[in-house]
């Protein structure tokens, strides 16, 4: 695999700190396909305007960087959300992956979910004291997940974060999901019902 620059950007997520820079987030995938594998071994990565543009590498060589959503916390931490999925070369790291960006450029990562479960597309957002919550579809369950980062310190950490299946039995729902939150505090949720929970589509 080489990282040529060819083919980049897809599923670009743009998100700006508090002092108006951007940050956008992306999948390169390299020569677009015409290595046999630059799919299986595309990243996430991430641009960042502050002082001047730099390039950084999220998630390197594993196949990631689709579905990409962004948001900076309130200390102005960049956040990052990603999937890698089942035509990664690495069968261990299917899942969505969320990704928080140090001072000296490393990131910390957690993976929320776990194994190739399909259309995980994701949505984040930034909480008052430092935290952050995410909405993802789980095709496993056929239904939203929403997950909050209770301790910020330990944001690798699983046990940090506080998980919960929102969605109804009745329905196959949660796909395209977006989260937000409101001046007061108050979390809310948006997303696609696919279709009764009988439905095979």
């Amino acid at each position: 695999s080489s990282n040529s620059g060819h083919t980049v950007g897809e599923w670009p997520a743009l998100a700006f700190d508090s002092m108006g820079n951007p940050a956008l987030m992306w999948r390169d995938i390299h020569f677009g396909g015409i290595q046999r594998d630059d799919t299986r071994r595309s990243d996430a990565e991430m641009a960042y305007a502050l002082g001047g543009w730099s390039h950084e590498m999220v998630d390197c060589g594993d196949g990631g960087g689709r579905d990409n959503s962004a948001v900076f916390d309130s200390e102005d931490r960049f956040v990052g959300a990603h999937r890698i999925t089942g035509d990664s070369h690495i069968d261990n790291r299917h899942g969505l992956w969320i990704h928080r960006r140090q001072d000296d450029g490393s990131y910390l990562q957690l993976r929320l979910t776990v194994g190739q479960v399909g259309f995980q597309e994701s949505s984040l957002t930034a909480l008052a004291d430092g935290s952050v919550a995410a909405i993802y579809y789980d095709a496993s369950s056929r239904h939203p997940w929403v997950a909050i980062l209770e301790d910020t310190v330990r944001f690798a950490d699983g046990s940090s974060w506080f998980q919960e299946d929102i969605g109804s039995n009745t329905f196959n729902e949660g796909q395209f999901p977006s989260i937000d939150v409101s001046p007061t505090g108050t979390l809310a949720v948006a997303y696609y019902r696919c279709g009764r929970a009988s439905s095979e589509e």
